[in-house]
């Protein structure tokens, strides 16, 4: 059955990063909760069709946030005088083991996807707790939703806060009983492989979550190069090894199969062209980055080099799921770098808004764009509470949207094709 959607207002299409074209009159077809295409005005073939019009205003893809942890929620806006080793020992590792009780991470779970739904991202990339149950439990959860996720159990089995959660073979076996219960799940939320970082696991794990990946045909996501400490301390463990990077590769997780990699700040020459060549994301979380002090990511440099870069909020290092302000922030980082080295161009806030949507979109297929065959996630904006007493562009419009809009614009929300209500959970 074909469905038009009617926006007598506008539509922002991104068909490539740095293009944003709009239609002023713009109408979209949508079958089987894909775009069939974008027209000026209803098509012969779609007189009759169902007909939502929205008015003026304004349509953008869905927001994709690439990196986040859920167990975490609760520390959100605590401990930023931390660096990150410290900070993890003091609040990470405390809040995720509370995660083990599963009334407390029900109450937890269903605030996260409440949060999400209401911040307008309609696909996210979610590291669970070490827990088997509670993954299991937050899987359900996001299936309940509407909304799409990526779910991974964090895997640590080893930590240089001395703190270890698991043993290995309790995390072998939690991880291959996952990899069995969801290895059909084909829909809106699906299993990921998320190993929490090299510091935090042994290489006899780190061998067993890259045969899981070839034998399961899964995705990988983790950490990479986010903090100094992290990175000597990857060299102490992994002397062998030229660089971190490589340590991932070694064991099947670098881009044997998608793999989203988080932060990615401190590489070097040798592990970009990894990143390039091994076709990985890279997950940039400039608020997590920023709040412990771990750096400022060479945004730009990828971009030019053709890594693949979406946006991630990192909760709860990262202390808000407001994917405008993640890509202010963005924004601003990569002015902070242009202004310490002239030559490393500030990256626009049309890319910006290409990496909230199309950019880590693609990490789950074709997701963040109004192209034809592309699922139609959207977001309605009204920005009606915006208004300066000025006539504006439809850009100018998205551009103020994106620097001074809160959840509180959003008035829907579409994933696959599917109006999304909030999560009653």
């Amino acid at each position: 059955m074909f469905v038009v959607h009617l926006y007598c207002g506008n539509i922002i299409y991104t068909p490539a990063c740095g293009a944003v074209a709009a239609n002023e009159h713009g109408i979209v077809a949508v079958e089987d909760g894909r775009v069939k295409g974008v027209f000026d005005r209803i098509p012969s073939a779609y007189e009759g069709a169902p007909v939502t019009d929205y008015g003026d205003k304004i349509i953008i893809p869905g927001f994709c946030d690439i990196h986040l942890h859920a167990g975490q929620l609760p520390n959100m806006g605590i401990g930023y005088d931390c660096e990150l080793i410290d900070w993890i020992g003091k609040y990470a590792y405390q809040v995720e083991q509370s995660m083990n009780a599963l009334g407390f991470a029900h109450r937890c779970y269903a605030k996260l996807i409440s949060d999400l739904w209401l911040n307008g991202i309609t696909r996210s990339v979610v590291l669970g707790t070490y827990y088997r149950q509670t993954n299991d439990l937050l899987f359900q959860m996001f299936m309940k939703s509407g909304l799409s996720a990526y779910i991974g159990k964090s895997v640590c089995d080893r930590s240089p806060t001395g703190v270890a959660d698991e043993t290995t073979e309790n995390a072998k076996q939690d991880l291959l009983m996952l990899a069995d219960t969801y290895k059909d799940q084909k829909g809106l939320v699906r299993h990921i492989l998320s190993p929490t970082y090299v510091p935090g696991c042994t290489p006899e794990i780190m061998e067993f979550i890259g045969h899981l990946a070839q034998e399961y045909d899964l995705p990988v996501t983790s950490h990479l190069c986010e903090n100094r400490t992290e990175v000597q301390e990857v060299h102490r463990l992994h002397p062998e090894a030229p660089d971190y990077a490589s340590v991932y590769r070694e064991y099947g997780l670098l881009g044997q199969k998608t793999t989203i990699m988080a932060h990615c700040i401190h590489t070097t020459g040798h592990e970009a062209e990894l990143l390039r060549d091994c076709g990985v994301y890279v997950a940039h979380c400039p608020h997590s980055n920023l709040n412990l002090s771990s750096g400022v990511m060479p945004l730009r440099k990828y971009l030019n080099m053709g890594i693949r870069v979406g946006l991630g909020s990192d909760i709860s290092a990262g202390h808000t799921l407001n994917m405008m302000s993640t890509m202010v922030a963005a924004i601003q980082g990569s002015k902070m770098r242009w202004m310490i080295n002239p030559q490393e161009e500030s990256v626009t806030t049309r890319e910006a808004l290409y990496l909230a949507t199309k950019g880590g979109g693609s990490v789950f297929g074709k997701v963040g764009s109004f192209e034809e065959g592309y699922e139609f996630d959207a977001l309605v904006i009204d920005d009606g509470n915006l208004y300066d007493f000025t006539d504006r562009t439809l850009w100018e419009r998205v551009e103020r949207f994106i620097f001074r809009g809160d959840d509180r614009n959003i008035v829907a929300r579409y994933v696959s094709g599917s109006e999304v209500a909030r999560p009653q959970l």
